[in-house]
């Protein structure tokens, strides 16, 4: 059965598209069949992928759909193991519909007090689509991004998220270049053998542990 991760973010520069091109990329690598839908009139992922000759991200077929109807059909239709969908930046614009359709919703968050507020709006808009989609039950959980690990600001946001009732994922990604520079250069971040890469491997496995969780 088809599993749907969204990443989704009230705003930009969280790290979304760049973490959806390299889940795509890492759960390829682990032998599944995956497929990229951009929302986002921008269309950073489907670029990405298009325009990229990465050993990894070269199997893999993006497409921008804008359409809840569009998205609703192939998803019904698609044989592929996994769909990670990117939406809009701005979810004030995006289709609450991308939130229900989800096994798992990916929430990017750095350290501040303005993605802290995005998150609340996301855990809002979330709860809004599922009563409109009662047959939906996806998991919303955050996921650190752009962090020291060993700074006061990290554990205080990592708390923060707990106690306003969100679950955030133990694996993170760190601040470091190599996340820019994949996508600069329109490759995934596996393939730079970083310590970004060692991060995403985490992150794609509890990825996996989140979505056989929803089979249980």
């Amino acid at each position: 059965m088809t599993k749907v991760i969204t990443f989704a973010s009230p705003k930009g520069g969280v790290g979304k598209s760049s973490l959806c091109i390299n889940t795509a990329a890492y759960f390829f690598a682990s032998n599944y069949s995956v497929v990229v839908i951009d929302t986002d009139p921008q269309m950073s992922s489907y670029d990405w992928i298009a325009e990229s000759d990465d050993p990894l991200l070269k199997h893999i077929t993006a497409f921008h759909i804008s359409s809840e109807q569009e998205i609703a059909h192939f998803i019904g239709e698609t044989d592929s193991d996994i769909v990670c969908l990117d939406m809009e930046g701005n979810l004030y614009n995006s289709m609450g519909f991308c939130l229900a359709i989800a096994d798992l919703v990916v929430v990017p968050c750095r350290p501040s007090r303005d993605d802290l507020v995005g998150l609340a709006w996301v855990k809002k808009l979330s709860e809004a689509a599922f009563a409109d989609h009662p047959d939906s039950n996806a998991r919303v959980v955050a996921l650190m991004n752009g962090i020291d690990q060993n700074s006061d600001v990290f554990s205080h946001v990592k708390r923060q998220i707990t106690q306003d009732g969100m679950e955030v994922f133990n694996n993170f990604l760190s601040q470091s270049t190599e996340i820019a520079e994949s996508n600069i250069n329109r490759v995934s971040a596996l393939n730079i053998l970083g310590k970004s890469s060692k991060e995403i491997v985490g992150i794609g496995q509890e990825m996996g542990l989140y979505l056989e969780g929803q089979d249980n």
